[in-house]
C-alpha cells in the first residue's frame, strides 16, 4: 500500500511536470520563424529604388518572441531561381556567428552597376535552431559613380 504523502507528492510532481510541458510547447514551437523587414541600406522597398552603394549593406529583423539571434546567413544570386534553390551564386556568407542583423555589409563577388540581384537571410538562436529563408528581396544596383544613373535594363536618359 501507499502512504497518501507519496500520493500527493506524486499528483504534484506530475501537475507540475504537466504545467512545465503545456508552458513549453506555448513558448517554443519547434520552427523558428524566417527574419522579416529585410532592408537594403535602410530601404524597405529596394526592388523600387536604385541601390549606388558598391558594398551595400544588410538589415533584417529577427522573429519570434522568443529568439535570440546567434548567427546568421546571407544568400545573394543573380536571379530569384538560384535563390529559390539555396544557391548564392554573388555571395554566400557561411554560417556568421553574430548578434548582429542591423547594416551588415556585403562581402561577395563585385557587384556589377545597372543590374538586379535577389537575397535572402536566415538565423540561428540560442538554442541551435536555425530558422527558415526570408522571402526574398529583390535590389537594383545604380552607377556606383555618382555617373549614368539609370534603371537596371533600362537606356539611360
Amino acid at each position: 500500500m501507499i502512504p497518501q504523502r507519496l500520493l500527493k507528492t506524486g499528483k504534484t510532481n506530475l501537475f507540475l511536470l504537466f504545467i512545465i510541458g503545456v508552458y513549453t510547447s506555448c513558448v517554443y514551437k519547434g520552427d523558428m520563424p524566417a527574419p522579416t523587414g529585410l532592408m537594403t541600406d535602410l530601404l524597405t522597398n529596394p526592388q523600387e529604388a536604385v541601390v549606388s552603394n558598391a558594398n551595400p549593406r544588410f538589415s533584417w529583423i529577427v522573429a519570434g518572441d522568443t529568439s535570440l539571434q546567434t548567427a546568421y546567413q546571407i544568400l545573394v544570386a543573380s536571379g530569384l531561381e538560384q535563390l529559390k534553390k539555396d544557391e548564392g551564386d554573388i555571395w554566400d556568407s557561411g554560417k556568421i556567428s553574430s548578434n548582429g542583423s542591423i547594416s551588415v555589409g556585403y562581402d561577395g563577388k563585385k557587384l556589377e552597376e545597372n543590374k538586379s540581384y535577389w537575397w535572402k537571410v536566415r538565423t540561428w538562436d540560442q538554442a541551435g535552431q536555425v530558422s527558415e529563408y526570408s522571402i526574398p528581396q529583390k535590389l537594383n544596383t545604380g552607377g556606383f559613380n555618382g555617373n549614368n544613373k539609370k534603371w537596371p535594363g533600362k537606356a539611360a536618359g
